[in-house]
């Protein structure tokens, strides 16, 4: 305006071409929001402790089915260990979900996350909730008592918050700059890759925008190379994790409960293909021949080398003072339908005022024999 006010005047006559407009950036208006400055520190504390009864609960019930010999019980009915853990999971993620949907509705509708997308905000909770039933399961094998676990199991949950509250006061308090790969590490917390994720909803709350699509790989911070995005990635990555260690830990440290399977288990052919292995023993039934027993690599499998001499102790003897009824030798039986082996050189002797009982899995040939 005042070039073109020296152009009039030089020229002697206003000049209307080209004409100025002048008009304001279209952004929207900075709004100073209290409240929202609190949720970003308030609201993932919220979360956990919120969720500490739940997460306690869960914990016990499963530690307690180990602690009542249900579990071991269920497997030699022929539960397979991956349909037990497949179950626990629907029933927490199902009491989970219930939570994760009406806070969703009270963060969107209540107007506390107004600008935000609620199907982002859900799909956030519902990744919590998946990464926080994978800890459950992770913090459950490493207890065999269940009030001892529920105890711990919440407190750990809790402590493992603190990281969060770490890296908030370093940025806000000391104004460090902590680094995308330094929050990674920190996120492999899932409590504290939660409270990460939830700092960015406030921060674009307040910028009047919101958490879009179209943001959610993009930080409000200048020089901020971390995003929800990635917050989410890292509590797909704490599941996975806290999956993988519950599956190693239960197998090498199964308890008081259960036969522990060699820390190198992982690297052995036998454990991914399922095939068995021969075993020769001299059994003194029925003439004292050698026996020879096909062994699945299954539970008890793997530690049969380091307790074969303490089974053989607890070996009860024959009762030489009985009358022998029934002696069987090397019984074989092979289903013609598939050619399924039923019985292998199965060697018993059965004697008078003795009750006899057959105990394992479904298949394992109970009813054959008889």
């Amino acid at each position: 305006m005042i070039e073109r006010a020296i152009i009039n005047t030089f020229v002697g006559h206003d000049v209307v071409e080209p004409g100025n407009y002048v008009q304001m950036f279209p952004y929207p208006c900075y709004t100073r929001d209290d409240f929202l400055f609190v949720i970003e520190h308030m609201m993932p504390l919220c979360m956990v402790i919120s969720w500490v009864y739940s997460v306690a609960m869960m914990i016990q019930h499963i530690v307690a089915e180990k602690e009542h010999r249900l579990k071991e019980v269920m497997k030699m009915m022929g539960l397979n260990n991956a349909v037990h853990w497949v179950a626990w999971f629907i029933t927490g993620f199902v009491q989970l979900s219930i939570s994760v949907t009406a806070l969703t509705a009270i963060l969107k509708y209540g107007r506390v996350l107004l600008h935000s997308d609620p199907l982002i905000i859900w799909l956030f909770l519902t990744i919590y909730a998946v990464a926080t039933i994978m800890f459950c399961f992770l913090v459950s094998v490493i207890y065999s008592k269940a009030k001892l676990a529920s105890a711990c199991g919440g407190i750990i949950y809790f402590l493992s918050y603190v990281p969060y509250m770490y890296v908030a006061i370093r940025e806000e308090v000391a104004h460090d700059k902590i680094t995308a790969f330094e929050k990674c590490i920190a996120s492999l917390m899932s409590t504290t890759a939660f409270g990460l994720g939830s700092k960015y909803f406030a921060l674009y709350e307040v910028a009047g925008v919101g958490i879009q699509w179209r943001t959610i790989s993009q930080s409000p911070v200048e020089g901020d190379d971390f995003n929800l995005s990635l917050s989410m990635m890292m509590l797909i990555i704490d599941a996975g994790l806290y999956g993988v260690l519950t599956w190693y830990i239960e197998a090498v440290h199964p308890g008081m409960y259960g036969l522990p399977r060699p820390w190198y288990f992982p690297l052995q052919r036998s454990y991914w293909s399922g095939s068995g292995r021969v075993e020769t023993w001299d059994w003194p039934w029925c003439g004292g021949g050698a026996a020879r027993l096909s062994v699945m690599e299954e539970d008890q499998a793997c530690a049969m080398d380091q307790r074969r001499s303490e089974e053989m102790r607890g070996i009860e003897e024959e009762p030489s003072h009985l009358p022998l009824v029934v002696c069987i030798d090397k019984l074989t039986k092979v289903y013609k339908t598939g050619s399924k082996l039923a019985l292998n050189n199965l060697s018993l002797n059965l004697y008078e005022n003795q009750v006899v009982s057959f105990l394992g899995h479904n298949g394992a040939g109970k009813t054959t024999t008889m």
